[in-house]
């Protein structure tokens, strides 16, 4: 019997640990449309359905259309995507699974305890079309984006992409604008402005709530915090930068701070070897600012000429993280940009013309006319357009002989007629090329010693 109740008890245990470890550990893939409600500015809750998964704008129903509609959610990818959404809460409070908010337009969250509420899962903010989502609260102990509140959980909170994040309330009462258990991560050109003021005794003001901030963002992270009480720009114990480009801290109050305390993050941020400007004054304005110490990785734009048909320019250096033009490889001279040079003139035609000596024999020349092609006659070469060929004179001695020759303009063909006496003629042949959208038309001008014998 006691063997049994043994056994009993020590399975009740293991289902609790499971039961508590899916929870607090893993997402359970993407939460049911069923378990997200969205909140009118009355306070109406509406829940979504799988058939019904968007909604519109004061609705107090989902709809099934998501054409128009200013919220949509797949179940398939747990993406939802708002549309100048403008309403209350979004609220998973009892949803598992990973969440993505992807933003269009200009979305507005007001007038709920908390504005994005993604507790049982991951919690992704994006956008690729700067996206822009502005929260506000006017209840006590209240948050912006909060992917954690109650239960403990390892999820993470992620602003990406080029999403924009506003968050501005003032109320009496605990505020924490942005908020996870575990890591905030702030990437690409995410940019987040927390303003929070409460003035209620015993009531913490916080930005951004995590035990690790990483910042590796090209926008702006800017926090103003006024609290009676204590007021941190943000609690994290460890912060990591990458790349952020700028980071505004302040904080006024009875017991102002950026930064927790006694914590290792405040000694990494001043003395950061990539940041300048880092500037704190204690008593009641705290401040720190951050700004980074941009290392110019430039790369050669080399020297093209200009063409008569396309302009060149000078060589320089293009910084791609920030860009800039200079001068130098070293960045020390910015210019507006490659120096611009100008189509040229048509360039003068290139054609080469080189006669050769061919020889008759008199006896086939006095049964029938003879022909030379071109490439007896002369070797031509560096012509810009197709070249065409003209009978100038043809003599011996002084005397002319052009009536007895021909030649085909196109194909430059040269025709003796019978009967030329025995000698040496000198033939002179005009070879025009036409040019072409670089170079000008020209012309050389062979004679051709053509022996009879």
């Amino acid at each position: 019997m006691k063997r049994t109740l043994s056994l009993f008890l020590s399975l009740i245990l293991i289902m609790t640990a499971l039961s508590t470890l899916e929870l607090t550990a893993f997402a359970d893939g993407y939460p049911k449309a069923k378990d997200i409600y969205v909140s009118t500015k009355e306070g109406t809750n509406v829940y979504l359905s799988s058939d019904k998964p968007c909604y519109v704008n004061n609705a107090t129903a989902p709809t099934a259309d998501a054409e128009g509609a200013n919220l949509v959610y797949d179940e398939a990818t747990g993406v939802m995507t708002i549309n100048n959404y403008d309403g209350g809460g979004i609220d998973l409070r009892y949803a598992s699974g990973d969440l993505t908010l992807v933003l269009n337009g200009t979305n507005n969250i007001s007038g709920h305890q908390f504005c994005v509420y993604c507790e049982y899962g991951n919690l992704t903010v994006t956008s690729k079309s700067g996206g822009v989502l502005n929260m506000s609260n006017d209840t006590d102990n209240c948050g912006g984006l909060v992917n954690y509140w109650a239960v403990s959980n390892d999820y993470n909170l992620t602003i990406s992409g080029n999403a924009k994040i506003n968050y501005n309330t003032k109320h009496d009462g605990q505020i924490s604008a942005i908020r996870s258990k575990n890591k905030i991560n702030i990437l690409d050109d995410a940019g987040i402005s927390v303003k929070a003021e409460s003035q209620a005794q015993y009531n913490n003001v916080i930005g951004l709530e995590c035990s690790e901030l990483v910042l590796n963002t090209t926008g702006t992270i800017d926090v103003d915090l006024d609290a009676l009480y204590y007021s941190y720009c943000t609690s994290a114990s460890k912060i990591q930068l990458d790349n952020a480009k700028q980071i505004k801290f302040r904080a006024t109050g009875d017991s102002p701070s950026c930064l927790v305390p006694y914590n290792d993050a405040l000694a990494y941020l001043s003395t950061h070897p990539k940041y300048s400007n880092y500037a704190e004054t204690d008593g009641k304005v705290y401040s720190l600012q951050l700004d980074i110490l941009h290392v110019h990785e430039t790369t050669l734009i080399p020297y093209k000429a200009a063409t008569p048909v396309s302009t060149g320019n000078y060589a320089c250096y293009y910084c791609k993280s920030c860009g800039k033009y200079f001068s130098d490889k070293e960045a020390t001279n910015e210019i507006a940009g490659p120096k611009s040079i100008q189509k040229t003139a048509k360039w003068n035609n290139t054609i080469t013309v080189k006669a050769k000596k061919p020889t008759v024999k008199y006896s086939s020349l006095k049964k029938k006319n003879q022909t030379l092609k071109a490439n007896k006659l002369m070797t031509i070469s560096k012509a810009q357009g197709k070249v065409s060929y003209t009978l100038n004179s043809a003599k011996k001695g002084k005397k002319s002989y052009k009536k007895y020759f021909k030649i085909d303009k196109k194909t430059g063909k040269l025709t003796i007629k019978k009967k030329l006496p025995k000698g040496t003629y000198k033939v002179s042949v005009k070879v025009s090329a036409p040019g072409n959208a670089y170079y000008k038309a020209g012309y050389k001008n062979t004679t051709v010693n053509i022996k009879v014998k």
